[in-house]
């Protein structure tokens, strides 16, 4: 989720065009493509406002806030990055799996379900389905997430 704006493009009329000619060339050989946005940095996650992030970009990162063996940044997203998913998703037959963090922050409430409502609304039929937990697999073993 963190690479994003490098990936995918700077916001939702920013698309990276080398992404999108990947995303077509596969498309065109195997009908549609399966794209999963989330990994280590979804578990820091924070869907804000529109606005909230300056020079109108869906993410910004709290390099200072880096933790774990990952050394993941924090992040706030805004929903412009699912609006650039969508727009991807018109122009090519993308389809999406979204991360969403394991925890709400400073609980031990599982599931943090705050980006559910805006990624059902803003992506629709595109989304295939959401991720709580990156590699919860490997929690126990390495023992540095809840």
């Amino acid at each position: 989720m963190s690479v994003t704006n490098q990936v995918l493009g700077k916001n939702s009329t920013l698309l990276q065009v080398p992404f999108l000619n990947l995303m077509a060339n596969i498309v065109q050989r195997a009908g549609s493509v399966m794209v999963r946005v989330g990994g280590n940095s979804q578990e820091s996650a924070h869907l804000v406002a529109m606005g909230e992030i300056l020079n109108g970009r869906v993410l910004s990162k709290n390099l200072t806030g880096v933790t774990g063996t990952t050394q993941t940044p924090p992040l706030d997203f805004t929903p412009d990055l699912l609006y650039m998913m969508r727009n991807i998703s018109e122009l090519v037959n993308v389809h999406w799996f979204l991360g969403i963090p394991w925890w709400v922050e400073f609980t031990t409430t599982p599931f943090d379900l705050a980006i559910v409502p805006a990624a059902t609304s803003i992506l629709g039929p595109y989304l295939l389905g959401l991720q709580a937990g990156n590699e919860p697999d490997m929690y126990n073993l390495h023992g540095h997430r809840p």
